[in-house]
């Protein structure tokens, strides 16, 4: 028959002297507690400061247990019970108070509870009491020189850290290396205005990512970074400390990449591999004759988009894209109009990659005319929604629909704004000086108090942050922009170029200073002034024409 440790090894390692059991939580063996775990000896810190108070051992006269005493005569579980039940120290019931059993309790709740008690029953808190708090040595900055050897493994295999979240981290092997990356993230938190709960975060990452690598000492990846998610920890402010120590080897792929494979999944394998090959020069361009410049990952996504349809008609037939001719290029396209002209831009400019890498014998596009997409239109917007939009409580929004209604910013020179382009009620930006309204005034000062208050220690040099941005260096999305006016901030720019190009009876040159637009997109504009209703109204209110 095993023993009982044995025996508890073989059931789950739950005795609480194994060092190998699990943190499972536990009673006080002195005042049954509960909620003690292995790492506190079996016996809570009130008891042990309880026994250093009281040396030596007694039956108590109240339960008649043997434990350490107070002058009374009373154990800790026993005073902690007569003290609850009995205000008055010589009350004459007093001994009589753990009659009936022991009121339990959990673990480390006395301070907490003991602000819920009577206000006679405690001192008055102190208003600027001077609080004692564990101070640790500030790490010190050394130079970081990581090695050049790569420590080989037998085979690759996918790393859990979801298990330390109930084991203790080990000490990484290079100590001094941890000090210099907790010296960075400090010096960088300082600088973005982290809080001391991130700043805690990013250092347990550093040390989990510190201690679990094959090759002490080298670089760390950035997929294996993004791994720490498991335990709740922080992966972007991790990643960019130790891009900012020379301490990260980014081996990400792009999202477009990604979202290409996964849109064209279901095509045959064939046409996948044109398509990765043609993704591939977007994005990172080609330095082999025909040479190409790389794309935005914007103008890889949109091409796509629109020659999807004609992949997805070709697949059913076709193996290839070597067996496309021009014929089916013809059947394929739309009868006309932009989407016509979007689908043989994107067909072309597939084609002409994969001729020039030498995967398609010709280019089926060639000498091919669809045609110019048709232009949209601009379109004013209702009045009460732009009342709304500058008199709104929001800081955020009055200031981002000010900017639009009344100066018609782009959606990216909003978001790229820098607190330091707003100088003595003056807007400064591509060099040009715009000088702004009383209303945009009132609403930017509205936003920099709010900004002041809500973010004061952020480093983000733009103008406009949130949450996610600021305690970092990048500028806010435009889908964020669109959410806070709550329409589309192009829109606004729109409203309020069409209603300049009004006032000025379609004067394209105004429009072009004013708004850093070139002729042809001035003239998208000019086009929905009616010159003949404004001669007609200048007429009926006794104005002059203006030649």
């Amino acid at each position: 028959m095993p023993s009982l440790r044995l025996a508890g090894l073989l059931h789950g390692r739950t005795e609480r002297c194994h060092k190998g059991a699990p943190p499972l939580p536990d009673s006080c063996q002195r005042c049954d507690a509960w909620g003690l775990f292995k790492s506190t000896g079996g016996t809570c810190d009130a008891c042990r400061d309880w026994a250093r108070r009281h040396p030596g051992e007694a039956p108590c006269i109240s339960c008649g247990r043997t434990a350490s005493l107070n002058p009374a005569e009373e154990c800790r579980l026993c005073w902690r019970r007569s003290r609850s039940w009995a205000r008055d120290p010589a009350d004459p019931d007093r001994l009589e108070a753990v009659t009936g059993g022991h009121q339990l309790f959990f673990h480390g709740m006395e301070q907490r509870l003991a602000l819920l008690a009577p206000s006679h029953r405690r001192p008055p808190p102190q208003r600027f009491r001077t609080r004692r708090t564990r101070s640790r040595r500030r790490p010190v900055l050394r130079p970081i020189a990581p090695v050049v050897h790569c420590q080989l493994v037998l085979f690759d295999a996918r790393r859990d850290y979801g298990r330390l979240r109930t084991l203790t981290v080990p000490d990484p092997v290079m100590p001094e290396l941890l000090e210099s990356l907790e010296a960075k993230c400090l010096d960088l938190g300082e600088q973005r205005g982290w809080t001391r709960d991130l700043t805690g975060a990013v250092n347990r990452a550093l040390k989990v990512l510190l201690a679990t690598q094959d090759t002490p000492g080298r670089p760390v990846d950035a997929t294996r970074v993004a791994m720490i998610r498991e335990l709740a920890l922080p992966v972007r402010p991790t990643i960019e400390v130790l891009d900012h120590a020379c301490f990260l080897t980014d081996d990400r792929s792009p999202a477009v990449t990604a979202w290409v494979e996964r849109k064209t999944a279901h095509l045959p394998a064939q046409i996948r591999s044109e398509i990765a090959e043609w993704a591939d020069v977007m994005q990172n361009g080609s330095t082999v004759t025909p040479r190409r410049h790389p794309r935005s990952h914007r103008t890889t996504r949109n091409h796509l988009y629109a020659a999807l349809p004609a992949l997805d008609f070709w697949a059913t037939t076709r193996q290839s894209l070597r067996e496309v001719t021009r014929d089916d290029v013809v059947a394929v396209l739309p009868v006309g109009g932009t989407d016509r002209s979007e689908m043989a831009s994107s067909l072309r400019s597939i084609f002409q990659v994969l001729h020039a890498r030498r995967r398609v014998f010709t280019n089926p596009t060639t000498r091919m005319k669809v045609g110019m997409p048709e232009p949209r239109t601009p379109v004013s917007m209702d009045v009460p929604m732009l009342r709304h939009l500058v008199n709104d409580s929001d800081p955020a929004r009055a200031a981002c629909g000010t900017l639009l209604i009344f100066h018609g910013l782009r959606p990216v020179q909003l978001r790229t704004l820098s607190v330091t382009d707003v100088i003595d009620g003056r807007l400064a930006i591509e060099g040009r000086k715009i000088l702004l309204a009383p209303q945009a005034r009132a609403a930017l000062k509205g936003y920099l108090i709010y900004r002041e208050q809500k973010w004061p220690n952020s480093g983000n040099p733009h103008l406009f942050i949130n949450q996610a941005t600021a305690g970092h260096l990048t500028p806010v999305t435009g889908k964020w922009i669109n959410k806070v006016l709550g329409t589309s901030a192009q829109a606004l720019r729109e409203d309020r170029i069409l209603d300049e190009a009004q006032a000025s009876e379609g004067d394209a040159r105004r429009l072009a200073d004013l708004f850093g637009l070139t002729v042809n997109a001035a003239q998208r504009y000019t086009a929905t002034v009616d010159h003949v209703s404004f001669a007609e109204h200048n007429k009926r209110t006794g104005q002059a024409t203006t030649p």
